[in-house]
């Protein structure tokens, strides 16, 4: 499992990082 941790958390920063892009895109538009 800790082989594994990096790559979950990178995975999950990086969704995180798309959701924050996504609202702040979709604020800029409206």
């Amino acid at each position: 499992y800790q082989a594994f941790a990096p790559l979950n958390q990178k995975i999950f920063w990086i969704s995180m990082a798309a959701l924050v892009a996504s609202l702040i895109g979709t604020l800029a538009l409206a």
